[in-house]
């Protein structure tokens, strides 16, 4: 896998996923929609999380 790969589960493809930091990849939290991420994340106890989208295997995203 590339370095630079922040996610390798594929179970969280097409997702969204949290991390307590942007320099800790643990994934504190998962879901279909930003909001409810964000709020798994606060209640697992990150004050600020970074919430990323995970794009399906071969999925061109456009930013």
């Amino acid at each position: 896998m590339d370095k630079h790969v922040l996610v390798k589960d594929s179970k969280y493809e097409g997702g969204y996923v949290a991390f307590t930091s942007v320099t800790n990849h643990t994934v504190i939290a998962y879901g279909s929609k930003p909001e409810d991420v964000m709020r798994k994340a606060k209640e697992a106890g990150a004050s600020h999380p970074m919430i990323f989208f995970v794009p399906e295997k071969n999925m061109t995203c456009c930013y």
